[in-house]
């Protein structure tokens, strides 16, 4: 068996796995974050809207750099926060920074968070309005953290499990605006939201609401399903046994 989503793995494509694809709300959750309480819009008080990418430095492909420096230029006075601990090595921040200012992103508009305690992890997402999801490698937890503390994320849905995996988040908890097709369709939400502030921060607020009301942000309900699953697994396999020859 395969625990999956229908976003995850669609349905045209079940036939091209071996193991029996059983659905979850969405393929990963977390648990609550503990005195998750989104702040007021940073975009509000600031002037301008900040980006977030709290990803894995690996996950940071050719392909997304182009369209987030595209995006920084579209919106003047933009700014983007990369937090990964490979961020506190001078050699491997230096390096990302210059593939942005290769697409002419000006480098005091790249602000760079290397390794930090759990609680001011969570604390930065105060200072971003909107997370950029990476492509084709999707983030898992890091899509939830960044819910979790009231900020959306932008997807792009690819065509393998790993580069669907955020778009599957969002649309499980009902956030399906906010995944594009292509890396037009991901400029063109990025650039709305961050014209609406006042819808933008409504959102924000009420998030935490949407993913506790949601099968896949709510944990309890979660269990509760992947227990099913295991149940139905047992039960397959206890039907599909022969039973055994009489003894003489």
């Amino acid at each position: 068996y395969f625990f999956a989503d229908p976003v995850t793995v669609p349905q045209s494509v079940r036939h091209l796995f071996a193991e029996k694809v059983y659905d979850l709300p969405s393929v990963i959750t977390i648990e609550p974050t503990a005195d998750a309480r989104p702040s007021s819009l940073p975009m509000i008080r600031n002037g301008y809207v900040t980006f977030g990418v709290f990803n894995r430095i690996d996950k940071i492909s050719e392909n997304v750099v182009p369209v987030w420096s595209k995006l920084l230029q579209a919106l003047p006075g933009s700014l983007i926060v990369i937090k990964n601990g490979a961020m506190g090595d001078p050699y491997l921040r230096d390096g990302l920074i210059g593939r942005f200012t290769a697409h002419g992103v000006s480098q005091d508009r790249i602000r760079c968070i290397g390794a930090t305690t759990r609680h001011e992890h969570l604390a930065t997402f105060s200072d971003i309005d909107i997370s950029l999801d990476p492509f084709p490698q999707n983030g898992g937890i890091s899509t939830w953290e960044s819910l979790q503390m009231g900020v959306p994320v932008i997807a792009k849905l690819g065509t393998s499990s790993s580069s669907r995996l955020a778009a599957a988040i969002l649309k499980a908890i009902g956030l399906d605006d906010w995944v594009a097709d292509d890396d037009d369709g991901y400029l063109a939400i990025a650039q709305k939201y961050a014209s609406m502030a006042p819808q933008l921060d409504a959102l924000r607020a009420k998030l935490p609401a949407m993913l506790a009301d949601s099968d896949a942000g709510n944990v309890e309900i979660y269990t509760k399903r992947v227990e099913e699953g295991y149940r139905r697994f047992w039960r397959d396999y206890c039907a599909s046994v022969s039973e055994p020859a009489e003894r003489t």
